[in-house]
């Protein structure tokens, strides 16, 4: 499983409008100071992400959107944490 998410990840980043670091770039490029910018990243990847805030319940971990950078790095990390807790239990 963790080696079909490397190879979507290596697919996701041969397409510019695939790549995480671009869409959060542009998001950053959108504030004119440096609180904004740091807000406007924080919401353009939680709209790739969950759509939702951390005391939300409705839409948490619903987007998972299939960007470079995102599958391989956050959805990975996750599934690694997952497959970890799965083998453990007897």
């Amino acid at each position: 499983m963790l080696e079909l998410i490397d190879a979507q990840e290596a697919v996701l980043g041969t397409n510019e409008h695939f790549l995480l670091g671009t869409w959060l770039a542009d998001a950053r490029a959108w504030g004119t100071e440096e609180d904004e910018r740091r807000y406007l990243v924080t919401e353009a990847k939680r709209l790739l992400t969950s759509w939702g805030y951390g005391d939300s319940t409705i839409l948490a971990a619903y987007a998972t959107r299939s960007w470079a950078g995102l599958v391989g790095d956050y959805y990975r990390t996750r599934w690694v944490l997952w497959l970890g807790e799965v083998r453990a239990r007897p």
